[in-house]
């Protein structure tokens, strides 16, 4: 685990990267971006699906399953992060059943805020 820290509008990763690490947020604040469909769009521009602060979890995606980033983090002030390795996270989890089911609720947030969004969406295309 090492602490990391971020400039303004520096992006930490983007979508389609590989991904070999997970981030929870120190200090600062984070956004997760999704690429626009244009294939000329700037590194770390998108539409932005989720603000995240102290406290929070992300990129843990890459670490339960080793495709490529769905989604662009980009800190959004001087953010400093813990960054976590795939061997680190199955660590802490193994270790430290409080962290495991913190990282659990952390997905199930993640998963139901997924779900809104969706049926929020489907909704709205229904009306149409």
């Amino acid at each position: 685990m090492q602490k990391v820290t971020f400039r303004p509008e520096e992006v930490i990763f983007t979508e389609g990267d590989p991904g070999d690490l997970c981030y929870r947020v120190v200090t600062g604040s984070v956004e997760i971006r999704l690429r626009p469909f244009e294939a000329s769009a700037e590194r770390g521009q998108g539409e932005v699906i989720a603000k995240l602060g102290p406290g929070e979890i992300f990129g843990e995606m890459a670490i339960i399953d080793p495709g490529p980033r769905s989604a662009t983090a980009v800190s959004t002030g001087l953010t400093t992060c813990q960054a976590y390795t795939a061997d680190e996270v199955l660590e802490i989890l193994r270790e430290d059943p409080a962290s495991a089911i913190d990282f659990v609720q952390t997905l199930i947030v993640k998963l139901r805020r997924t779900n809104r969004k969706l049926a929020r969406l489907a909704a709205e295309a229904a009306r149409r």
